[in-house]
């Protein structure tokens, strides 16, 4: 499966997602993220069918990265992948980058 680019609302690629399918894993970068406030944090996810996992994220300055178990085997055509913020302990999201395969 090729990388993923992650664009946010205004059009710009902002990050990607690599699947390393011989371990069954991936990882998502995403730059020039601000930082999320007291409460926040970004959550990356993936939507293959229905809602996927979503990883703890590791920030630093203004680069995040996740990294977790591939949703499914083999993720197909129209796989939604992305980053929101969300509250702590909250199940909502605001997306703010996607991308799709």
């Amino acid at each position: 499966m090729p990388p993923v680019t992650l664009w946010d609302a205004a059009g710009a690629a902002r990050g990607s997602i690599v699947v390393a399918k011989s371990a069954g894993r991936m990882v998502a970068v995403a730059v020039d993220l601000p930082d999320p406030g007291v409460g926040r944090e970004y959550a990356c996810w993936v939507e293959v069918g229905a809602s996927g996992p979503a990883w703890d994220d590791w920030l630093t300055g203004s680069v995040a990265w996740w990294n977790g178990p591939q949703p499914c085997r083999e993720p197909r055509a129209g796989a939604s992948f992305g980053v929101s913020l969300v509250d702590r302990g909250s199940g909502g999201r605001r997306s703010v980058l996607t991308g799709r395969l």
